[in-house]
């Protein structure tokens, strides 16, 4: 049995012995709400125990575990304007999307799409405006938002799990090793590539690299997820199976109680957009503005076959377009 002194006396030999206990990887620490002081946390084969504020003596092994409950976050964006140098990239931007919504942001080329992804992000800073998530602006980088980008962009010196792994560390530091192996492993198989824990990415197609940049976002267990056209370099069958599985990631299929992510996806396609979204975001260009904001009220699950030829499919997809191209020369680049 392990008794520890008091973790709010501050005292030099106190901080000696807590360093200890990290590198041995016996205990960690967290902030259990903001602002709030340091917890102690016993991670016995990556099941935590919180050990809050207690008094001297207090034993490690008469606590009950913690148990992490998912968060669901808002996210507003508050008039918004954004310039490279002279060129007004994104002007008097206003979008609001409630926990756990899907948000598309659907456009053409230099419409502004990437960029707004990136505030959201906070990889740049809006010239004008704010971001809020949960009511908090966004001041940089986060461990409450993940991004996939479309090049993949694992590292390519590291195996598929030591990519996912690195996530899962940055995510949880105070978490066992046990525990990092688990959640790293558990997230390839959520994407189906439990085999390729030690393969390298140069040993993986596309759409399995794109899988193991999706698992390392979700590792992250971010409650808002930004997706910059994640499919858009792979072939048509890989692309369907990646949003089918996205789908099913998202929904929560298969779990008793499903928190959805809020997500934001980037895509130049319709169809995409009308299977994914439960809001679709059209966006005009130079400067990006928003056109229009359409609730997708399409049933789920959603099913491409059942799906396509409805009606309801048919008339919103033309809304969609007709407002897409609106204002856009007949000779304008469709690519985004």
């Amino acid at each position: 049995m392990l008794f520890v002194p008091d973790a709010d006396g501050g005292r030099g030999d106190w901080r000696q012995f807590r360093d200890w206990l990290v590198r041995q990887q016996l205990c960690g620490f967290r902030r259990l709400s903001p602002g709030d002081r340091w917890h102690l946390v016993h991670c016995p084969g990556g099941e935590c125990r919180d050990l809050g504020h207690r008094a001297p003596g207090t034993s490690l092994a008469a606590l009950a575990p913690v148990r992490e409950e998912a968060v669901m976050l808002s996210v507003r964006v508050e008039g918004v304007s954004f310039a490279h140098g002279a060129q007004t990239v994104l002007r008097d931007i206003h979008l609001a999307a409630r926990p756990g919504e899907f948000v598309c942001l659907l456009g053409p080329s230099g419409c502004g799409k990437s960029t707004l992804l990136r505030l959201l992000a906070g990889l740049e800073r809006p010239d004008r405006g704010r971001i809020l998530v949960d009511g908090r602006p966004i001041k940089g980088p986060g461990l409450d938002r993940a991004v996939v980008f479309q090049d993949y962009s694992l590292f390519p010196w590291l195996s598929a799990g030591e990519n996912v792994l690195m996530a899962v560390r940055q995510a949880f530091p105070d978490r066992s090793r046990a525990f990092h192996h688990e959640t790293a492993r558990a997230h390839l198989a959520r994407v189906h590539l439990e085999d390729a824990f030690d393969k390298m990415p140069a040993q993986l197609s596309g759409g399995m690299r794109q899988r193991a940049a999706i698992a390392r976002a979700l590792a992250q267990d971010a409650p808002v997820l930004l997706m910059d056209e994640p499919f858009g370099a792979l072939d048509a069958v890989t692309r369907t199976v990646l949003q089918d599985q996205l789908l099913e990631l998202w929904q929560g299929e298969g779990q008793e109680e499903p928190q959805r992510k809020t997500v934001f996806f980037v895509t130049h396609d319709v169809e995409e957009a009308l299977l994914l979204a439960t809001t679709v975001v059209v966006m005009g260009t130079r400067p990006g503005t928003i056109k229009g904001v359409f609730a997708i009220d399409l049933p789920r699950p959603r099913v491409r076959r059942s799906l396509y030829p409805t009606v309801t499919f048919q008339t919103q997809r033309q809304a969609l377009v007709d407002l897409l191209h609106q204002g856009l020369p007949l000779d304008a680049d469709r690519a985004a």
